[in-house]
């Protein structure tokens, strides 16, 4: 008899964690950021110059150099030749040599990293290790026992981060009981076939201030401009208020508008053909 195999499928989720460490903790942290990314365009421009970007090759090649120029301890240097190895892994990015920011993020593994009691983090720095306390919210709390795998250091607009990955269960999927029915309209946005309308005063109100917004933040086209352009979406918060009503309801949507589209073209080209036999086409 073959047993029944059963398979959990997890997701993996990024949480930043906010560090607060003191004067003397800071500038340990900028030393140690800026000296491995010096490491890192030393190391970059060896890789580019003889064509070899394989991470093993240059942790043979150059290891002990960059150990001995830098002043790194042995598991820091080997993330940074793990790092260089990583940006040149794509075949189209080894046309051009790789440079890494002053303060580019830095990987650190379960060797130079660690969380302590409380809410701090033991991290490595070339002032020795450094106990630093953090703050973060409570969802970001609950998610930290699932981390798995390296984190980054962050040096964001003159804050601390310390970025990880977490790995989690996803979510049993929801059985369907049911349809309900969403049609989109021009007066009212929307529609579900419980009755509620998905429009009013409110999105009145605030529709000219969205419009003169969004034009400014479209006109500045940053990362953070798009960003903030897809959060204010009124199509998005829609979305999201229709999927939750189905979720607390059980039930599956169906988009009307897509419905009435279908019937709309059906209907235009039974009418051609009806004008083609007419010709007598």
């Amino acid at each position: 008899m073959l047993a029944q195999r059963s398979y959990i499928w997890q997701m993996k989720l990024v949480i930043n964690l906010k560090l607060v460490p003191d004067a003397a903790q800071q500038r340990a942290l900028q030393e140690t950021l800026e000296r491995c990314n010096q490491s890192c365009n030393w190391l970059s421009g060896l890789a580019f110059k003889a064509e070899v970007f394989g991470q093993y090759a240059l942790l043979k090649a150059h290891y002990y150099a960059m150990r001995e120029q830098f002043g790194l301890t042995a598991q820091a240097a080997v993330r940074c030749i793990a790092k260089v190895a990583d940006a040149y892994k794509l075949k189209n990015k080894r046309d051009k040599l790789r440079e890494f920011r002053k303060w580019a993020a830095q990987p650190f593994d379960d060797q130079i990293f660690r969380f302590a009691k409380g809410d701090n983090i033991n991290i490595w720095t070339l002032e020795g290790r450094q106990t630093i306390p953090f703050v973060c919210g409570k969802r970001q709390r609950e998610l930290i026992p699932f981390r798995k795998g390296e984190v980054d250091l962050l040096f964001v607009k003159g804050k601390w981060y310390a970025s990880c990955v977490v790995e989690v269960d996803e979510a049993d999927p929801i059985a369907p009981k049911g349809v309900l029915g969403v049609d989109l309209g021009i007066v009212q946005l929307a529609t579900d076939s419980m009755g509620e309308a998905f429009s009013g005063a409110h999105v009145e109100a605030v529709r000219a201030r969205y419009v003169a917004h969004r034009a400014m933040l479209q006109k500045a086209g940053s990362r953070r401009a798009r960003r903030r352009l897809h959060a204010m979406s009124q199509d998005t918060q829609l979305t999201m208020r229709i999927d939750s009503e189905t979720k607390r309801q059980l039930q599956t949507v169906a988009d009307a508008a897509n419905v009435k589209r279908a019937e709309w073209i059906r209907n235009r080209i039974a009418d051609s053909y009806k004008s083609l036999q007419r010709k007598g086409i």
